[in-house]
């Protein structure tokens, strides 16, 4: 099931970094925390129930085991312009999570939730770590992200980092293991404990009606969405359904290597397939207002992915000349180069909205986008990206690639499962994660006063990652990638933010 996860990510070729898997939040206040210890483990049983196939398939692995992967965690880092209360935060997740079995029982082998905890332990769920400034914060997650949940507690932590300096904000690292759900259902589930004018959240966050909650979908609650919708296809629509059809379903097999590029690995190092060398970098790009991606979406008649999508490939495109020095690159060059991203779709899921728990799942689709990274000119790479990304928008390739997905998650053995993810990934360059969230202010914990400023989702992978999260009018962007592909970050946030820039015609 985990490895269906893995099936679609994007991908450009030759020097790929080797990454960790997926999502954001990681304790590591003290070393210690992370290592496996084994008090509790004698305590009494108090519930025990088998793991959805998903939740097993990320606590056994979703990669072949010489991959070398860390474990799957999400983790997320919030930029506040106070310190939460402490004791608001944990009651909060007492109320709110506890209740849930995912957030009160830890892993165990085999494939089951074992509560052996009553009462959440706030002194290891929660925990207060002073820095010097915001940069320090930032050096902090560089090995945060990569360490391992406890085994001998429920698979999350928060992390609240406190600088000395009076100038630099606060900020809260949430971390949790993938078993217990993916990003979406971590928003849904989350949703009662934030606050905002009007008191509605997800009345607030542009995500399409059909993954909302059942009241939002036939309601006009949610925010409008500023995203263009999808024009008919022209043609015979039943040969066009048809085919889109197959290509969704037969995507794992046809792809082929990504064009070895100075952002991937070598054509050698990914065959039969990468493997993680356990070094990673966390970059955050520089905030941009949603107001530029918006200028640029009108006026090249796009979706807000489509813009996203293209000024990544432009910056991308700009990096390898200027910094890796690809000839085929350089100048003023078309070249007509195998480059892919796997794009992460969240899918609708049940939700009982008297409990927001029951969004808490793993249902994703990773779908293969082909980026032309050798388009030369700005408007050339954003009518290609309109064309590649033209399919997310067709339901028959949807179901294809959904049919397929659940055919692999109830057929096929774990290790053919875990062989298809590892190849698929390291046919990839990238994957791309763009997550709309609230579009005004929110606060965090609902019923104190600290305000979210800035969100970065951080994501170690055995590829590049290049997650994207909007929130109140601006996009927040980072790049977790092996130090050897990206050697100068920096530089890739800079033409990030030019090619916005030039697709709005602004620069």
């Amino acid at each position: 099931p985990v490895a269906n996860l893995y099936v679609i990510q994007a991908s450009v070729s030759r020097r790929q970094p080797k990454c960790l898997a997926v999502l954001l939040v990681q304790n590591t206040h003290r070393r210690m925390m992370s290592a496996e210890t084994t008090d509790g483990q004698e305590a009494p049983i108090l519930l025990k129930r088998q793991m959805s196939s998903m939740g097993v398939a990320f606590l056994e692995g979703t990669f072949p085991p010489d991959m070398n992967m860390l474990e799957p965690i999400v983790n997320v880092l919030m930029w506040l312009d106070q310190k939460p209360d402490m004791n608001l935060l944990s009651q909060a997740f007492e109320e709110h999570l506890w209740k849930c079995h995912r957030f009160s029982c830890c892993m165990e082998e085999g494939g089951f939730w074992v509560q052996r905890h009553e009462r959440m332990d706030t002194s290891y769920h929660f925990q207060e770590l002073t820095v010097a400034d915001e940069q320090a914060v930032n050096n902090w997650v560089q090995t945060a992200m990569l360490e391992r949940l406890s085994r001998s507690h429920p698979p999350w932590q928060v992390i609240v980092l406190t600088p000395e300096s009076e100038s630099a904000r606060a900020a809260v690292f949430f971390r949790a293991h993938h078993c217990i759900g993916d990003g979406l259902g971590f928003l849904f589930t989350m949703s009662p404990m934030l606050g905002c004018e009007g008191g509605d959240v997800l009345a607030k966050i542009p995500l399409p009606r059909i993954v909302m909650p059942p009241s939002y979908q036939k309601t006009d609650k949610t925010s409008s969405s500023t995203k263009k919708q999808a024009k008919p296809q022209s043609g015979c629509s039943c040969c066009s359904s048809a085919g889109s059809f197959i290509k969704g379903a037969s995507i794992s097999a046809v792809t082929t290597h990504d064009a070895e590029l100075g952002i991937n690995a070598t054509m050698t190092e990914r065959q039969p397939y990468l493997k993680f060398n356990g070094s990673r970098y966390y970059y955050p790009f520089p905030v941009v207002s949603m107001e530029l991606v918006s200028a640029a979406r009108k006026l090249h008649d796009a979706t807000v992915n489509d813009v996203m999508l293209a000024a990544i490939t432009g910056a991308l495109r700009r990096y390898c000349a200027n910094v890796h020095s690809d000839e085929c690159l350089k100048d003023d060059k078309d070249a007509k180069l195998e480059f892919k991203a796997i794009l992460m779709l969240g899918m609708p899921r049940k939700i009982d909205e008297t409990d927001m728990t029951t969004a808490l799942t793993n249902k994703m689709l990773f779908s293969s986008c082909p980026l032309p990274i050798g388009e030369s000119t700005v408007e050339g790479r954003m009518d290609k990206t309109k064309v590649a990304c033209s399919r997310l928008k067709s339901a028959a390739y949807m179901s294809g690639l959904a049919g397929f997905t659940q055919f692999l998650k109830n057929v096929a053995p774990k290790s053919f499962m875990r062989k298809a993810a590892g190849e698929t990934f390291s046919k990839h360059t990238l994957l791309i994660t763009n997550v709309p969230t609230a579009t005004v202010p929110v606060t965090f914990p609902k019923q104190g006063t600290a305000v979210i400023q800035e969100v970065q989702m951080v994501f170690p992978n055995i590829i590049p990652q290049i997650s994207i999260l909007s929130y109140n009018g601006n996009v927040n962007v980072n790049l977790v990638a092996d130090p050897a592909l990206f050697p100068e970050p920096e530089r890739l946030g800079e033409f990030w933010v030019s090619e916005l820039e030039m697709l709005a015609d602004t620069h």
